[in-house]
């Protein structure tokens, strides 16, 4: 059967264009307006009011509904919503990092305030090294639900069945509702936030926007400068041992 060109995913035309390098073509895809499940956010500064408000837009629904079935208790609900999006960075610090995003996602959980507690039930988490003792990997990724007597437990998918632990239990999660683009490679959401560094930073490639906009399975948005988009697909892959694991 020969799917009909108003049925085809915009991403995979773009994918092509990023991997062979044509940066006219990657800014065209994603400034034309053939599909509202491509945007291009075009900003300098990614922390702008038009940068949070495009983010929040496109994710927050789906967080909010990761914590409503977590603090009913609902853990395949909560993981369900929870891997339906993610924010995806370059950098783990910075304006364009990891953390900073983070932090905007759990004040917007929360009432718009800065949130600081470490645990709470919505929670998206993603686990850092191997534990044998528990089975849990490096990648696995959970989400903090309530359970009986309003303790939280950190529940992860293996295959049909739920595994949960106690938060003591697991010291080397990281909150996970951005993570960085390495760490997100053999996932995939329907819905994909890509934070542009800037367009000097070390990190910046083809690669990494590759890898980035082909983990979306519905919606992309892109968020950055024309200039950071150039950089990148003008970039082919580069090794930058020890800077990675610096920055990010």
């Amino acid at each position: 059967m020969t799917t009909s060109p108003q049925t085809m995913s915009p991403i995979g035309p773009l994918a092509d264009s990023i991997r062979r390098g044509r940066a006219d073509a990657v800014l065209a895809d994603l400034r034309r307006d053939v599909s509202p499940l491509v945007s291009f956010v075009e900003v300098d500064d990614v922390g702008s009011p038009t940068g949070l408000a495009a983010v929040g837009d496109a994710v927050v629904g789906a967080f909010a509904g990761a914590r409503d079935a977590a603090l009913r208790g609902d853990a395949c609900g909560a993981l369900d919503a929870v891997a339906s999006a993610r924010i995806l960075c370059a950098h783990r610090r910075g304006p364009a990092g990891v953390g900073v995003w983070n932090r905007h996602v759990e004040s917007w959980l929360h009432g718009g305030a800065p949130f600081h507690p470490r645990d709470y039930a919505g929670r998206a988490v993603l686990a850092t090294r191997n534990d044998a003792r528990t089975g849990i990997v490096n990648g696995d990724a959970g989400v903090l639900v309530d359970a009986a007597a309003a303790a939280l437990r950190v529940v992860f998918r293996r295959g049909d069945a739920i595994r949960d632990f106690s938060p003591a239990e697991l010291d080397d999660l990281d909150t996970a509702f951005a993570i960085t683009v390495h760490k997100s490679q053999g996932s995939e959401y329907d819905t994909v936030v890509v934070i542009l560094p800037p367009a000097d930073s070390p990190l910046i490639g083809r690669e990494l926007l590759y890898t980035a906009v082909t983990r979306v399975t519905r919606r992309l948005v892109v968020v950055g400068s024309p200039e950071s988009i150039r950089r990148a697909v003008d970039s082919p892959t580069r090794r930058v041992t020890g800077l990675t694991d610096a920055l990010a």
